[in-house]
């Protein structure tokens, strides 16, 4: 017996100091921890628990959980007890009501503790308050729709001045006054009126994608197709500062399954991007290819300002810029190589630079999943030939008194007959009147708006056969896909372009079987 005790003795101590460490850890913890019988019952809490309850921890231990958190809380809570007891861990996050602290947003965790016999016996909790947390999260999803909201407006009153603009250049070109000072003043305000649309694109796809809101549309395409498209879109920011381009396309044909407009958009990007960025004077090429992994490549070259080497890795992260005095004069937003490299992404291909410095030039490289040499040819079927006949009978409902009367005039001048109102209300009655082929309806309407006059016109004019072409300032895939539940046809972002304007026309006149001089 004597020989036991010093053991005894020392084990006793040893006990000791560790319980004493183990209080002086859960008493100086910043967490807020509880120990939960299964009679749900508080065993232990920690100062930092009871300091957030607000009662003391005498008054918490030994007390049930509903007596000490409410019954709302304990109602709701009950299904983790439950799980917790059954031997699973817990996390979640809830909004609950606390007895004595109201409404409070909590991310807990329970892990179950066990008796000798492996049974669940209890829990241990460890809760935090992230009310705040959550609370700056909807200021920031908040403050997120704002900002969509004010994109999405700031978009409608700029396009709005645009529309006009672009129709009044569309029938400058319809006279076919050759003066030249008179067509370079023409081409002038052409140019600049695709630029600002372009920059108001790029600000909206920009929060578009930010959200995850970019839908891909997918279909088989052949890519030289798709860059001759962009060449030809961007020739005049390529010749007037008397580039050179050259165009290297693949003798086999290499297609893609890929969003058409988002690809052309990636071409586009690049091609403008090289123009930019090049002094006068500059060579541009790009080439089209397929690797040897089967892959498509798309290389755009220039002989321009060049990247340093320590700005390679940012050039396309957002409203990121060059600081040459060239990149300063060619202006822009600092989102087209960003945009470029988010549609690349979404379409599972990847975009890389190459530049050997400051006056050296850069190579932009896509890279995308291309269908293999045996694929079947499934390209869309393009627009018909337009066939001379009798004139189309339109519609232009539009409350911009310029873009309406410029609208009327470039329709008249492509020999159809048209009619204008400028309110919803007056618009139903001239559906009425008229029946016409084709209807372009501004959404922004007084008294009615182009929704429910396409709705109406749908409903109780025996509309089946006319085309409803929606014109907004609004470009948002939500704003088109609520002009299709209206029951438009077509969604024309202002300013609408007059080319696909002619070609609408051109395919409905084929349609039916005869139509004016397109």
């Amino acid at each position: 017996m004597s020989a036991e005790s010093p053991v005894m003795h020392e084990n006793v101590e040893g006990l000791r100091a560790a319980l004493e460490q183990l209080r002086m850890v859960t008493e100086r913890m910043a967490a807020a921890v509880t120990y939960c019988s299964r009679d749900l019952r508080y065993l232990w809490v920690s100062p930092e628990y009871a300091a957030w309850i607000a009662r003391p921890v005498a008054e918490i231990v030994g007390q049930t959980i509903v007596e000490v958190l409410g019954a709302q809380a304990y109602d709701d809570l009950k299904p983790y007890f439950d799980r917790v007891l059954q031997g699973e861990r817990v996390e979640y996050e809830q909004q609950l009501l606390f007895r004595g602290l109201g409404l409070r947003w909590i991310k807990a965790i329970y892990v179950p503790t066990h008796d000798a016999h492996g049974t669940p016996d209890g829990w241990v909790a460890v809760v935090t308050d992230i009310t705040r947390r959550r609370e700056l999260e909807e200021m920031l999803r908040e403050s997120d729709r704002r900002k969509d909201d004010f994109l999405a407006m700031l978009s409608h009153e700029l396009r709005g001045p645009l529309a006009p603009i672009r129709n009044a250049v569309a029938i400058m070109r319809v006279l076919g006054l050759e003066d030249p000072k008179f067509v370079y003043a023409r081409d002038i305000i052409d140019r600049q009126v695709s630029h600002m649309a372009r920059l108001v694109d790029d600000l909206l796809d920009v929060s578009r994608i930010s959200r995850g809101k970019i839908a891909l549309q997918r279909e088989t395409l052949e890519l030289a197709d798709l860059v001759q498209e962009a060449v030809e879109a961007t020739r005049p920011v390529i010749q007037t500062p008397g580039h050179t381009l050259s165009v290297t396309l693949p003798a086999e044909h290499l297609r893609i399954e890929a969003d058409r407009i988002r690809i052309l958009q990636v071409i586009v990007n690049l091609l403008t991007n090289a123009a930019k960025f090049t002094p006068p004077g500059g060579r541009i090429g790009i080439e089209v290819s397929r690797a040897e992994t089967g892959e498509a490549v798309i290389r755009v070259t220039d002989t321009g300002v060049g990247i340093e080497e320590a700005m390679q890795p940012r050039v396309f992260e957002a409203f990121v810029q060059e600081t040459s005095d060239l990149a300063r004069s060619q202006g822009g937003l600092g989102v087209g190589l960003w945009l470029a490299k988010q549609l690349v992404d979404l379409h599972s291909g990847r975009i890389d630079v190459e530049s050997a410095g400051r006056g050296r030039g850069a190579a932009f490289t896509v890279t995308l999943p291309a269908l293999p040499r045996s694929a079947r040819e499934t390209q869309p079927a393009g627009l018909r030939e337009p066939t001379a006949g009798s004139p189309l009978r339109i519609l232009v409902v539009e409350d911009n008194l310029d873009t309406a009367e410029s609208l009327k005039m470039l329709l008249e001048l492509h020999g159809h007959e048209v009619w204008m109102e400028h309110d919803g209300l007056a618009a139903i009655h001239a559906f009425g009147r008229l029946c016409p082929d084709i209807a372009f309806i501004d959404l922004g309407l007084p008294l009615l708006d182009g929704f429910e006059v396409a709705r109406r016109a749908r409903r109780e004019h025996g509309t089946a056969g006319c085309l409803l072409v929606a014109l907004s300032g609004y470009g948002r895939d939500e704003d088109k896909a609520e002009a299709r539940r209206a029951g438009f046809d077509l969604h024309l972002t202002k300013p609408a372009d007059t080319e696909a304007i002619a070609e609408l026309l051109a395919k409905r006149c084929a349609a039916r079987g005869g139509g004016a001089d397109p």
